[in-house]
């Protein structure tokens, strides 16, 4: 499916309808691709991996990795995710990230 903004903004809950039946939803301005919406995994794990492959700086983590002669193998990778995951739910919310609306 290919839907401009103006349109996107008026089908959204559509748009995820078809994103969530497998289907990616292309959204155009003045033509041109901008942004995709697709479904996301429901497995925690599945939907992490997802994220980070579309990451730009995850992806730059892994190619500095890979160009410094030692890169860091993929099984201590997912470790390292995993305890970032863990140190992350162990914080209280009140000292997590938050997003704020400026003014």
């Amino acid at each position: 499916m290919r839907t401009s903004v103006a349109q996107a903004k008026a089908r959204f809950s559509e748009m995820i309808d078809v994103a969530r039946g497998g289907e990616p939803v292309i959204v155009t301005r003045h033509g041109e691709p901008v942004v995709a919406v697709v479904a996301v995994p429901r497995d925690a794990d599945e939907r992490e991996r997802f994220l980070l492959a579309h990451n730009p700086v995850f992806q730059n983590l892994l190619e500095v990795s890979h160009n410094s002669g030692e890169p860091i193998s993929h099984h201590e990778l997912w470790q390292l995710v995993a305890k970032r995951r863990r140190l992350a739910e162990q914080e209280p919310s009140s000292r997590r990230r938050t997003k704020t609306r400026r003014g």
